[in-house]
């Protein structure tokens, strides 16, 4: 989350755009039943997301807990970290890991139905199976149990 108009001078009578850098960046966790923050931490100028989850990772108890995680943040230290911890994690797996991504569509394909498309109406399919035998050797360094698959149908 970048802090809305934190990249600005507030000071001055005309606001003057700063240089985007200066704008205040955090990364936060959400207890998304309660709607409440349960912590954050500032993304720092030398650093990325990936450092931050990584940090806040660390001030959160996780125990018993899935916490979801954009592309930014599927990282095998993240989901190493989170397990240690004995949290669960669910990751979106797309072209940032290209060779598990075409692996898992291609595990899946047979369990899309492709023939349920009506009138433009949106459809989710998911697919929950565990890790097989074949995807093993692609998905030992991650700590995780499952594969989750999901395709949108218009």
């Amino acid at each position: 989350m970048t802090l809305r108009r934190s990249h600005q001078n507030l000071n001055e009578v005309l606001v003057c755009q700063l240089s985007k850098s200066n704008a205040l960046h955090f990364v936060s966790a959400w207890a998304t039943k309660h709607g409440v923050a349960l912590g954050q931490t500032q993304v720092g100028s030398k650093t990325n997301e990936i450092t931050a989850i990584d940090e806040l990772l660390d001030l959160i108890d996780v125990r018993g807990t899935t916490i979801a995680l954009d592309v930014i943040g599927t990282q095998k230290t993240i989901a190493k970290k989170n397990t240690d911890k004995q949290g669960d994690y669910i990751f979106a797996i797309k072209n940032n890991h290209p060779k598990l991504a075409d692996a898992i569509r291609e595990h899946f394909e047979s369990f899309h139905e492709h023939g349920l498309r009506k009138r433009g109406v949106k459809k989710r399919f998911y697919a929950v199976c565990a890790i097989p035998a074949a995807l093993r050797s692609m998905t030992q360094a991650w700590a995780g149990h499952s594969l989750i698959d999901e395709e949108e149908v218009r």
